[in-house]
């Protein structure tokens, strides 16, 4: 998880500027080697959840 704090990041900020998620899981399914596809979907779950 040390290396998806970006991510992380990423899921907090979209509730801040209310952008839907779906968009930006999405956009990590696209753009992401294969690899690393869940642990960033993970990641920004985290963020998204975080209080």
């Amino acid at each position: 998880m040390q290396k998806a704090v970006n991510t992380i990041m990423l899921g907090y900020f979209s509730k801040i500027i209310e952008i839907d998620k779906k968009h930006f899981i999405r956009a990590i399914s696209e753009t992401l080697n294969t690899k690393l596809i869940d642990i960033n979907i993970e990641a920004f779950e985290v963020g998204f959840n975080l209080k």
